[in-house]
């Protein structure tokens, strides 16, 4: 006797927390989700079609942990702070060789460069970082570079692109043609516009701010352009308006939010740290003033890093093993599929071993 034809159907409930599983899955590895999730949800169905028991479905579990530990593992490393570290003790080394190279510049002329060489009418014309590439094994790119026109002229704008790599931060990803390291401009600063600075000049070379980091500056590396003393008085990663800045950031791991480390900025004896943006400012203002004669305590300017806990994360895993756990039981306790005759009626045996 010919067995009457049936078709299936999937429990609405399965595919609901299937697709849960995915979601979650992918709010807590990304795109990497997709993958865990495939083989979390083809796992529980294998397991569910060969009917196998509990004691076998503890071994299911224990890979399923294993897959989670390995993708979470994947994630982890995938967004370590090995690479955030060496980008910042990068760009603390490039603010140590440009006072390098502007110490070598005043050996040979006596003087630090000027912030910029002014034109007939006073206007800023060239910048100290063009004066500065032959000290920078630049002499090839210095040579294209025309004194007789403006930074922006025929000729130098050709040269936009071609900043040297020692004048971008490696935490910048904006800094293609525009420097990241200032000049801090003022009478009471190190720089005084087109007059040049000597090293007597500077009573305290130890304390003395130089040079700073400014993310996203949007100044061209050969525009005459630099921070001015009262910018740099904003403070440090200021909320409004350009001051010192920088992309740095302190990782707090996958549970806690990634918090601004500062910025960098590189003192006149060559000295380069790491300013926190908690910094006072009357410390900040001796730092940034030439002849102050103050003296710092760094330890007393060394903060704790807070940590704040991502709740959004912290719940999406949370949200990842409930709806894990809950599409197991719904496949063992409940069946996945449900056999239905032409009418649409179900069929006794509601249990099914196959999706």
């Amino acid at each position: 006797m010919a067995r009457p034809s049936r078709k299936t159907q999937f429990r609405l409930q399965t595919l609901l927390f299937v697709v849960a599983v995915f979601c979650t899955s992918m709010g807590v590895f990304g795109p990497y989700g997709f993958v865990f999730a495939s083989l979390v949800v083809v796992a529980i169905a294998v397991a569910r079609i060969v009917n196998w028991n509990w004691r076998k479905l503890t071994v299911v579990g224990s890979v399923l942990s294993a897959l989670f530990l390995i993708g979470w593992l994947i994630y982890q490393l995938s967004n370590q702070p090995g690479c955030i570290i060496e980008r910042r003790s990068s760009c603390l080394g490039r603010l140590r060789n440009l006072v390098c190279a502007l110490h070598q510049y005043h050996q040979d002329h006596g003087s630090f460069p000027p912030v910029y060489i002014p034109d007939e009418d006073g206007k800023p014309m060239h910048s100290w970082r063009v004066l500065l590439l032959p000290y920078l094994e630049q002499e090839g790119l210095y040579a294209q570079y025309n004194f007789n026109e403006p930074w922006n002229g025929p000729s130098n704008r050709t040269l936009a692109s071609q900043m040297s790599a020692d004048y971008a931060c490696p935490a910048d990803p904006e800094a293609g043609r525009n420097t990241s390291y200032l000049a801090v401009v003022g009478q009471k600063a190190a720089w005084h516009g087109s007059e040049p600075v000597k090293k007597p000049e500077i009573s305290d070379p130890a304390s003395t701010i130089m040079l700073v980091e400014v993310a996203d500056s949007g100044i061209n590396w050969m525009e005459p352009r630099d921070l001015s003393f009262e910018q740099a008085l904003a403070g440090v990663n200021p909320a409004w308006g350009t001051g010192i800045s920088s992309k740095h950031v302190h990782k707090g791991g996958y549970f806690f939010h990634d918090e601004p480390a500062g910025a960098c900025v590189a003192f006149v004896d060559g000295s380069a740290q790491l300013l926190d943006q908690r910094i006072p400012p009357e410390t900040l203002e001796a730092l940034l003033t030439a002849n102050g004669g103050e003296t710092v305590d760094w330890e007393s300017l060394r903060y704790e890093v807070p940590k704040r806990i991502h709740w959004p994360r912290v719940l999406a895993v949370v949200a990842l093993v409930v709806s894990v756990v809950l599409l197991v039981w719904c496949v063992w306790r409940r069946g996945v599929i449900v056999f239905v005759d032409r009418k649409g009626r179900p069929e006794q045996a509601q249990r099914s071993s196959g999706i």
